[in-house]
């Protein structure tokens, strides 16, 4: 059973502590995501899959995480380089499985997706992660007893995203019929962000399209259509969302099985746009 569908972002100055001084303009995202944190405490999932752009990713193939432990570590970071760190601050750990990895690694093969497995030195051996996946993580109930699998999207969806939507569709649709087919409680997480080019100052420069860009999120988050979708696809090029590959996912689980939105809120506290989503299928 899928308690819910979200599509999370993982700008890391939304959790408090981690931008000294403290960001402020995150706070909208934080107190969004911490919403989060009470339905998912609500759902109580046995199992949660998170799809990220942002972790372990290969050039041309998808990767599922072989993994019995998660570590994700929290730092401070600079405020004007969001890649130079400092001092710790948390450690977190999250339980994975990986014998429902292999069979969800097996089925995505079955249906001729372009999969492969990703184990560093041992199953047991805890495999730290990346900001695509830690941030979306910090909001899972502290005491969370969920196991964790995670999918990593190939680094060429930058430059080959119109020719892999069927494939995007299918992963999204094969990901749902997995977990239906499962029987157990899932909650699905899409991290990702929206577009990057809002700033001059910001590392990818300023481009028009990108509050275009967002606006059509804004309401394709609403209500999932084709036409409002097609839009999105259209500017991705100079907006340049790194999102992209799970909302295409997330219009081949609309089109199949329909989603309904339980919760939206958007943001723009820097250079990238950022918006917490729910849906329920609407099945």
């Amino acid at each position: 059973m899928i308690q819910s569908i979200y599509f999370l972002p993982h700008g890391m100055q939304i959790i408090p502590r981690i931008e000294n001084p403290v960001n402020t303009k995150f706070n909208k995202l934080h107190d969004a995501m911490e919403e989060i944190r009470n339905k998912l405490n609500e759902e109580d999932p046995e199992y949660v899959i998170l799809i990220t752009p942002h972790g372990f990713n290969l050039q041309n193939q998808y990767l599922i995480y072989l993994h019995n432990e998660f570590d994700g570590n929290y730092y401070v970071i600079n405020e004007k380089e969001s890649v130079v760190y400092g001092d710790l601050i948390e450690s977190r750990k999250w339980s994975g499985d990986v014998m429902i990895s292999h069979s969800l690694l097996n089925y995505l093969e079955e249906m001729k997706l372009d999969f492969n497995g990703l184990t560093l030195g041992y199953p047991d051996y805890p495999l730290t992660l990346a900001w695509g996946e830690t941030v979306p993580l910090y909001y899972l109930p502290k005491d969370c007893k969920s196991k964790i699998v995670i999918i990593g999207i190939p680094r060429s969806r930058h430059e080959k995203i119109n020719e892999i939507q069927d494939e995007l569709c299918v992963l999204g649709q094969s990901i749902v019929d997995f977990c239906l087919k499962l029987k157990k409680k899932v909650s699905i997480i899409f991290s990702g962000d929206l577009s990057h080019t809002h700033l001059e100052t910001g590392p990818y420069g300023f481009h028009e399209s990108s509050k275009e860009f967002d606006s059509f999120v804004k309401d394709w988050s609403e209500k999932p259509t084709k036409d409002v979708f097609n839009k999105i696809l259209n500017l991705q090029k100079t907006a340049l969302a790194c999102g992209i590959a799970g909302i295409s996912m997330l219009q081949g689980i609309h089109d199949k099985y329909g989603l309904k939105n339980q919760f939206s809120i958007y943001d723009l506290p820097t250079y990238f746009g950022m918006v917490v989503n729910q849906w329920k299928l609407d099945v």
